[in-house]
């Protein structure tokens, strides 16, 4: 959405990802599955009237959830353990562009 601030646009997006099951395997093993996970991201950009610099505002993952999204199996000689790897919690940003 796009809102008018002076002599500026303000343009917020606000966007839903989903990601569905799927296997951490190529053999499809149950206990490899990774299940779903859904995000909430925000970007808000500062855009004045002929200028050549914008300001990007961005936050990922807004619920600051932490999501298994990788799993392995450790070798035998390690017990067979599963190795799992998270995402990373919220994301915080910053931009300042500018156009020669």
């Amino acid at each position: 959405h796009v809102f008018r601030l002076g002599n500026a646009n303000l343009d917020s997006t606000l966007n839903y990802v989903y990601k569905g099951d799927r296997h951490a395997s190529i053999f499809n093993y149950d206990f490899l599955k990774v299940k779903s996970q859904t995000y909430l991201n925000l970007f808000i950009s500062y855009v004045p009237d002929n200028s050549q610099w914008k300001l990007n505002l961005w936050a990922k993952n807004l619920e600051d959830k932490r999501s298994v999204i990788g799993i392995r199996t450790g070798s035998t000689l390690q017990g067979g353990v599963h190795l799992l790897t998270y995402d990373q919690g919220r994301q915080l940003g910053i931009e300042l562009e500018y156009k020669f």
